[in-house]
């Protein structure tokens, strides 16, 4: 019956194998209207494109459990991924998709192998919509399985259900491990983990075949930094987010861009802005407190 609903969408090529727990057909069966909701979908790397499968497990889990902590419970989560991480949280709202394309092929060249990456992210994020269809959500936003956000969101678009979505202005960056994070303003330029967005908005994407997601063409799941821009230009602006929204997670070793940038020939510009960027940060730098763990799930 789930994949039945999923060949819908094309899979005739790749058939995906759906591991629920709950595969009751109220899940499945499409409502009559949107359902004022907000649908996260996670995408996880494969176990042998990261360098180590127990890092990325740690983090994905200290993810969920932050996606999880919403103070409404109008929210799903929608987790796809080549293998499950090995992880002991639990929870009601929480659905796997386990996919059976290969994982990317990374190949030493560090351009090369960030484009295969984002590849891959690209189509997990496709098929996490695809599922979300048959949910009828009102808002999707896509979630690093690395990054944290704020338990307010889910209730946000309770509130708000009528906005096109939001972007997130202001958050954190915080560097995997240590009791510091440092504020970030214009967050969405720098997270991936950034953007809620009305759902038929995105819908158009779904007019496609897996073998077509690509990272080069696919600037909705790559380029975060330009989705403001974009809904903007087709008349649906999105607006800022007016709370702190998320935690950007970083220097754990399994980054898709940092270890790209750790890896490719550094330009003059490069390191003045690596540089000046280190020093910024410990001018802006702040203790994690009760209410920022709290707030976030650190």
């Amino acid at each position: 019956m789930i994949n039945s609903l999923l060949n819908e969408r094309a899979f005739d090529d790749h058939a995906v194998d759906l591991p629920f727990k709950d595969t009751s057909l109220s899940l499945l069966k499409p409502s009559t209207g949107k359902i004022t909701m907000l649908i996260f979908i996670i995408p996880v790397k494969s176990k042998l494109a990261s360098n180590s499968w127990a890092t990325v497990s740690s983090l994905f889990e200290r993810t969920l459990r932050s996606v999880c902590n919403q103070t409404s419970p109008n929210f799903r989560v929608i987790v796809v991924c080549h293998e499950k991480p090995f992880i002991s949280f639990e929870h009601e709202s929480v659905k796997y998709i386990t996919v059976d394309f290969p994982p990317p092929d990374l190949i030493g060249d560090p351009t090369e192998n960030r484009t295969r990456k984002q590849t891959d992210r690209a189509k997990k994020l496709w098929l996490g919509l695809v599922y979300a269809e048959s949910l009828n959500p009102s808002h999707i936003m896509f979630v690093d399985s690395d990054d944290c956000i704020s338990r307010r969101l889910a209730a946000h678009v309770d509130e708000n259900s009528q906005n096109n979505g939001w972007y997130i202005s202001r958050g954190f960056e915080y560097p995997s491990k240590g009791e510091i994070v440092y504020p970030k303003s214009k967050f969405y330029t720098k997270c991936g983990t950034s953007n809620i967005i009305r759902y038929d908005l995105l819908q158009p994407l779904l007019e496609t075949h897996l073998d077509r997601v690509r990272a080069q063409n696919g600037a909705l799941y790559r380029r975060h930094q330009h989705q403001g821009k974009y809904f903007a230009n087709a008349g649906n602006p999105l607006l800022p987010l007016p709370f702190q929204g998320a935690i950007y997670v970083t220097e754990h070793g399994d980054n898709i861009f940092l270890e790209y940038f750790s890896k490719k020939q550094k330009t003059l510009l490069d390191l003045v802005r690596l540089y000046g960027g280190k020093l910024r940060k410990r001018l802006v730098a702040r203790p994690i407190t009760k209410e920022l763990r709290d707030e976030f799930g650190l």
